[in-house]
This record gives C-alpha cells, structure tokens and sequence, in this order.
C-alpha cells in the first residue's frame, strides 16, 4: 500500500520517479558486508580484548565469540528503523544507567568503564552505518521497509494525497492490530482520520513480531483510549469483544 502510494506522489516527496525498493535480503548482505568495513584497527582490537577478557561465547563449550558485537549493532540499528530514532543520546544515556545498576562486585569500577566503552562505541557505529546506509541508498535509488513507511506517514499529510484516498476509500481494515510498530500506529491513526471507518481487530495475546518493533504496552494504551472515548461519547468510538473463536 505504501509503496505504491509513494510511486504515484514521488514528486511530492521529492523523490526519484526511478526509485526501487530494497530486498530484505539485499538488506542483510548489505549490513553484513558494511559491518566489516566500519571498523578501524583499535575497534577491532578494543572488541577481540572486550570477548576475552569477559569471557563472551555463544555457549559454554564454544570457543570465545569475537564477532559477538554483530548481534547487538544490528538490534540497534533494528530499533532504529522501527521506531525512527534520529538521536541517540537518550539511548546511550539509558544503556549507561542500567551498567550502573547491574554490575557490582570486584574491579566495578573498571568493569563500568569497559562497558560504557563499548556503550559509546556501539551507538558511534550505528551512527556511521546509518549514515552510510543511507548514502548506498541515494546512489542506487533504494528505499527500504522502514522508509515506506516514513514516505507513506509524511503523504498522508499532504491535501491532495488526503483527497485522493478520501475519494477512493471508504474503508481501512487493521488485522493483527496488536503487531503495529509506532510508526505503523500513527499512519493508522492518520487513515482513521481520513476515511469514513476504520476497524481495528486484535488480540494483545497472540503479539509475535516484537522482533519488528512492535510493542503490545503501546497497542493496549491505545485501546484503553478508544475504550475511554466510546464511554464518554468522544469520537465516534465503538469497542466490541468477539464471543467466539472461529479459529479453534
């Protein structure tokens, strides 16, 4: 829906007519080859004596795991696709007090320098990859997922694009409502306020793709809202709990 949406209002946007989206795959090969090349020799270095010296393996029969780093950079750079964070401070700052909080014993104050090392360094390489990213991105004419949704979010503000799918719409449905991201959320909230209906089907019990950025405390907070707006009148608001379970 988005995509074809940002093909149709390119201009808008600003954007290349020519513009392809990127595989997942493509994605991944991208991030894996690009991880290597971010590094300097002292990064390597600082990361090779991080793994030895607290011991960091994949299980306790396995040998030290140096390429350990990998897994935390790509959930961060996940999080920051799926919930469009522009700065970090605020993540390195929180990351920073949980070290605070968690670690104690001997040699703390040494242990808390060397994690709020790798803190710094991880959220510095998130940065660059990102900006790389970005400029891979602009030379091939690629948007990823997450930039689909960002267009989609920033069309849905523009008069002509509202008129054109108030004209065409009448309808949005939301299945799995409790898998939407926050970006997600707001364009639904943003079609709501275009179109005629919009019904949203979800059960908070059956969230799997937090992996994706979803987060069932945000879709809950929501639904109290709605429940509140319908018991006081507000927004044309209706909530209704399905008797039966046609799936078993």
């Amino acid at each position: 829906v988005a995509e074809n949406l940002i093909q149709k209002y390119w201009y808008v946007l600003g954007l290349s007519p020519k513009i392809n989206p990127i595989e997942e795959g493509d994605l991944d090969f991208f991030r894996n080859q690009s991880l290597v090349a971010l590094l300097t020799e002292n990064e390597i270095s600082f990361f090779n004596d991080f793994a030895l010296k607290y011991n960091i393996k994949k299980s306790k029969s396995s040998k030290i795991n140096f390429d350990f780093w990998k897994d935390d950079l790509s959930k961060i750079l996940e999080y920051t696709k799926n919930y469009q964070i522009k700065d970090y401070k605020p993540s390195l700052d929180y990351s920073q007090k949980k070290v605070k909080q968690y670690i104690r014993g001997n040699d703390e104050a040494q242990t808390h320098k060397d994690f709020n090392s790798y803190i710094e360094l991880m959220f510095s390489l998130a940065k660059r990859w990102n900006e790389e990213y970005q400029n891979y991105k602009t030379e091939h004419h690629l948007i990823d997922f997450a930039d689909m949704e960002d267009y989609f979010y920033k069309l849905l503000d523009n008069s002509e694009v509202m008129a054109d799918i108030k004209s065409t719409y009448k309808y949005v449905f939301v299945d799995e409502f409790q898998d939407c991201s926050p970006i997600q959320l707001k364009i639904f909230e943003k079609l709501s306020d275009i179109v005629e209906h919009s019904i949203w089907v979800g059960d908070k019990k059956q969230a799997i793709f937090g992996f994706r950025g979803s987060d069932t405390t945000l879709t809950t907070a929501v639904m109290d809202v709605i429940k509140e707006n319908e018991a006081n009148g507000v927004g044309g608001c209706t909530t209704d709990i399905l008797s039966n379970s046609w799936r078993s």
